[in-house]
């Protein structure tokens, strides 16, 4: 484990004015859950929030993500969940596979069902039911259901 600087359900938050000691891309497994160290893009992340990948290739070294879709690759180039408040350009650990139990969703969904990033990019932040989204890739699947619009849902996650 890096410096100490992760936990599970924790995270660290650099400031984008120093280099962190952990090189971005790195991956840790803690508690059963896997976490990724990136930097974030121009907009500020919110805890709890889906975000996306900039680059269409993030395995080439380019580990920049944020909340803002349309910034995005796209809603399939989900990276993980931000788990603190995240300036802009500052570097920190997100949520890559694992179970989180304060996930907002934008509408129904049953519990087993498989979530998405917001497939319309109208309103950052939040998981929708896979339902006739064509080939948009799964981000995680809802452990629990709703009947509409709901914060604190529990979803496994799972980034790339």
């Amino acid at each position: 484990m890096n410096d100490g600087m992760i936990s599970d359900g924790l995270t660290f938050v650099y400031s984008s004015l120093v280099t962190p000691p952990i090189d971005t891309g790195t991956v840790e497994r803690v508690g059963g859950k896997e976490y990724r160290f990136v930097q974030n893009a121009a907009t500020a992340l919110t805890a709890g929030y889906p975000c996306v990948y900039m680059a269409t290739n993030p395995d080439a070294a380019d580990w920049d993500v944020t909340a803002t879709l349309d910034q995005g690759v796209a809603e399939g180039a989900f990276a993980g969940l931000a788990l603190a408040a995240v300036g802009a350009y500052e570097y920190t650990w997100i949520l890559k596979d694992g179970l989180y139990h304060t996930c907002t969703l934008l509408g129904a969904v049953t519990a087993g069902n498989g979530v998405i990033v917001d497939a319309d990019g109208a309103s950052d932040g939040g998981f929708e039911a896979a339902v006739d989204t064509g080939l948009l890739p799964l981000a995680g699947v809802a452990f629990e259901s709703v009947t509409g619009a709901a914060t604190g849902v529990s979803v496994w996650v799972k980034g790339l």
